[in-house]
């Protein structure tokens, strides 16, 4: 009876956590509506300021965090062209930020 007594009050405390967090600017920064996300970018970018808010993340690490998880869970191929692809990024955007030196 006892240990129902202490898991009620725990998810009383969880739910005027959650409650709090939710009224707040505390989670509403990734639902800001000027960025214009698409909705699943929305949804990854929520999920991860809650791992962060949560401390199971580093600030700033916790959207990564999701992608990287939901990435894992991809067949072989398609993770291996998703590292692909983001190398080809990389390198982009490398040769456009240093400028081409042309030896005389």
């Amino acid at each position: 009876m006892y240990y129902i007594h202490l898991l009620s009050r725990s998810n009383a405390q969880n739910d005027a956590l959650l409650h709090k967090l939710i009224h707040t600017k505390l989670l509403s920064g990734s639902l800001n509506q000027d960025l214009r996300l698409p909705p699943g970018q929305k949804l990854k970018a929520l999920e991860g300021r809650i791992l962060e808010l949560t401390a199971d993340a580093k600030l700033g690490k916790g959207e990564r965090q999701v992608r990287d998880a939901e990435r894992n869970k991809a067949a072989k191929r398609v993770r291996e062209g998703i590292a692909r692809k983001q190398k080809e990024r990389k390198r982009q955007e490398l040769e456009e930020v240093t400028p081409s030196f042309q030896l005389y």
